[in-house]
């Protein structure tokens, strides 16, 4: 008796140790976070650059699409990954969660948990593109399509669903306690972004540069605020001192938040760093300082937080792994911490356990930076404003300067091409994309990469690798996702109007009947065909019909079922055919058009 005693109380510990100290939480803190872009000329292959952040202790990889290259590098790799949503895909991903299914079928399921996948950002910065305005509103609703496929998968507790935005969704403002956000998206966007951030414990990503918001008030500004080398307080707002410019922007975006009802949405900040060359301020000196200090403080522990929220641990992503090399001259180009040969620009320790000194004395000397050759830049123009930082328009005076590192003449009076182009100038250039579609069926089911560690005792419900089950209503495979899909049993009437019995509509949810994704395209037809036969409403999936796309089988034989089921569940008929069909509880209409309901 008191050795079983002694076994459930072992496991009631180890159970409470895994709820309060969650694997992946325990890792965010003591790692941080690099933006991984593609975007230069002759980079190194992705499990070289797998390779070179693992060397630097790395522990968080952010991406900018979900590239199955670069998501097979990471496997195995131990890092945590934050993949994307492209803008271009928004507003497909948002007309319809089918198309989230497919998004999330070849960008999550297909790696995870092999890649360790925590969150999917849907969009980048796109509140800062008014040339693609009509994406705004497409915005939440693509973030609650992929979030509804990820709780079909019961990865909705470990893979959390956010968006990236910009400081230029701010209006200015004269403290960061009076900072709102712009009137144009406040009320239509961020309230409704907040509230799906609050309900599900998701992360607000904020970019944040306080070089620009320094770089276009250089002359009343002193740099030590922008690098956390003040000794005393710059700026003071209603008794909260400020001694570094980014908490300042941080707590801008927290006292907006507020403003709106939500003061308790945890923030991230998903980029941040400080260029080695190409405008004013921007030299090895600064960005390595600024990037080495920046990690010091995130990763200290105690965590320091912000004035407005102290004590609280902000996960933090370094702008950029590479340098962008096919880019024109001048700041957008050159904030990588290695060049693309994979050498590095300048050491940073990415620990944060060491001072600037010691970093310069524990990691080996780094290449020379190439100057630009003079002739092929043109006339140097002044740096127009950027992000709207509160900061500059209520900083009360200079803070006295401690240790101010030293201009570099080599690259700090080299002229650079052109003035930011917009009022916000993204340091990551996005590159043509062809527009998203939803990627045919395949003919096989899917294989999921096997678990990289041991799986803990059944106490732990949502362990990091457990394989991925269904649960009830779910529009996935009913078991194990790994076995190859098998037909129910032959019968004299294969696709009969009433198969085995269909789960009770539980309270207050309205069901549908769609298509596995798993089954292959063959099976597929043949259950479309029955079903189309017997009654269904087929005319919508013809050419030229609302619901003729996309054009895939999953989707028409979707339509077909949910037609059919409809019309006859409620003298017998059930949502099988042939075990080919599932019941979900997520409308999956989209634009023009409808799947009917009849409860």
């Amino acid at each position: 008796m008191n050795d079983k005693m002694h076994l459930c109380l072992l496991y009631v510990f180890y159970c409470l140790a895994i709820f309060v100290i969650p694997t992946e939480a325990g890792r965010e803190w003591n790692s941080i976070g690099i933006n991984y872009v593609r975007a230069g000329k002759n980079l190194l292959s992705p499990a070289d650059a797998v390779s070179l952040m693992k060397a630097l202790k790395i522990g968080r990889v952010k991406l900018y699409d979900s590239d199955p290259e670069v998501l097979s590098a990471l496997a195995n790799s131990g890092l945590s990954v934050v993949i994307a949503v492209k803008n271009e895909e928004i507003p497909t991903v948002a007309s319809s969660i089918l198309n989230a299914d497919e998004w999330v079928k070849r960008s999550v399921l297909a790696h995870y948990p092999a890649t360790r996948i925590n969150a999917v950002t849907v969009g980048n910065e796109i509140l800062t593109d008014y040339n693609n305005r009509d994406r705004w509103s497409k915005l939440v609703p693509a973030m609650q399509n992929i979030h509804s496929s990820l709780v079909r998968w019961n990865l909705n507790k470990r893979i959390k669903v956010t968006t990236t935005v910009a400081m230029d969704a701010l209006n200015s403002s004269s403290a960061p306690s009076l900072a709102r956000f712009r009137d144009d998206i406040a009320e239509s966007v961020m309230k409704p972004l907040l509230r799906f951030m609050s309900n599900s414990k998701s992360f607000y990503f904020v970019n944040v540069y306080p070089y620009f918001a320094w770089a276009s008030n250089a002359n009343k500004v002193p740099v030590d605020y922008a690098i956390f080398g003040a000794a005393k307080a710059a700026v003071e707002d209603g008794g909260l001192k400020y001694t570094d410019m980014l908490s300042a922007q941080l707590d801008a975006n927290l006292a907006a938040m507020e403003k709106l009802g939500y003061p308790h949405v945890k923030m991230a900040i998903s980029e941040t760093g400080w260029p080695a060359s190409g405008g004013p301020g921007a030299n090895v000196d600064l960005a390595a300082t600024y990037n080495r200090r920046v990690v010091v403080r995130m990763l200290a522990n105690p965590p320091l937080g912000t004035p407005r929220r102290p004590s609280t641990f902000v996960p933090t992503y370094l702008f950029a792994l590479f340098d962008a090399y096919n880019k024109k001259h001048g700041t957008t180009r050159n904030w990588g911490l290695l060049y693309p040969n994979g050498s590095q620009v300048y050491p940073v320790d990415m620990t944060g356990k060491l001072t600037d000194s010691e970093s310069l004395k524990s990691i080996r000397p780094f290449p020379a930076r190439p100057t630009p050759i003079r002739s092929s830049i043109s006339k140097p123009s002044p740096l127009t404003g950027s992000y709207p930082s509160p900061v500059p328009s209520y900083y009360s005076g200079p803070p006295t300067l401690v240790n101010p590192p030293a201009a570099s003449p080599s690259t700090d009076n080299i002229p650079f091409s052109s003035p930011i182009p917009s009022a916000h100038p993204n340091p990551h250039p996005t590159s043509p994309v062809p527009p998203y579609s939803p990627s045919p069926i395949s003919t096989s089911p899917p294989t999921f990469p096997p678990p990289i560690v041991n799986y803990p005792p059944p106490c732990m419900p949502y362990p990091p690798t457990t394989p991925i089950t269904t649960p009830p209503f779910a529009p996935y495979p009913p078991s194990n996702p790994t076995v190859p899909y098998t037909p129910n049993p032959p019968s004299t009437t294969p696709y009969s109007p009433y198969p085995p019995s269909t789960p009770s509509t539980p309270s207050g949810h309205s069901l549908w009947c769609v298509a596995k994704p798993t089954v292959p395209n063959s099976v597929l037809e043949q259950a479309m065909n029955y079903a189309c036969g017997a009654g269904a409403d087929c005319k919508s999936i013809q050419p030229n019909g609302l619901c003729f796309s996309p054009d895939t089988m999953v989707a028409h034989a979707s339509f077909a079922f949910n037609s059919y089921w409809q019309k006859n569940k409620g003298i017998g008929g059930t949502c099988d055919f042939g075990g080919t069909a599932m019941v979900i509880t997520m409308d999956p209409s989209y634009e023009g058009c409808h799947f009917d309901v009849n409860n």
